[in-house]
């Protein structure tokens, strides 16, 4: 394995690296986990959490692995998964559900935001056609209707 690009899976006891986010998950549960330590876990009701991404850099290349992220390489499509169950061949994970709360909660941020630009634009103009307006307006429009994808439009 020697690509432009590989996928990095990490939990609290160690990690793995492949081609694919599913196989880096799968080489991290399968060859670099006691099943036992996961049932333990779960068993006393706490998660194993499962942390992937896609590392823009040649597998081979070295970087340091800080908070279980690479660190001085440039990632993206990070995500967290919850084991939910493991034995020595086989594993299920799930998608973590704060995940996506983190995710909601920036994009209700943003938006707020847009609209609080928006807000203090119409205050503070003395007429609707100043530049403030129409550009900050344009941005809320964004959000509130987004553009059309090719694949909606043929729908």
């Amino acid at each position: 394995m020697s690509n432009a690009t590989h996928w990095f899976a990490t939990h609290a006891l160690g990690y793995a690296v492949a081609d694919s986010r599913e196989e880096a998950i799968s080489n991290l549960l399968l060859q670099n986990t006691d099943p036992t330590w996961v049932r333990n876990c779960l068993k006393d009701g706490n998660h194993v959490t499962v942390y992937s991404c896609e590392v823009h850099a040649d597998s081979k290349a070295a970087y340091k692995i800080e908070w279980y992220q690479p660190v001085g390489v440039e990632t993206s499509g990070g995500q967290n998964d919850l084991v939910t169950y493991l034995t020595k061949t086989k594993f299920a994970v799930s998608p973590d559900g704060n995940d996506r709360a983190v995710k909601l909660a920036a994009q209700l941020e943003e938006r707020t935001q847009l609209l609080r630009n928006l807000a203090y634009s119409v205050a503070t103009s003395e007429s609707l056609h100043d530049s403030n307006i129409v550009k900050f307006l344009a941005e809320a429009k964004e959000f509130v209707v987004p553009p059309q994808k090719d694949d909606d439009k043929a729908a």
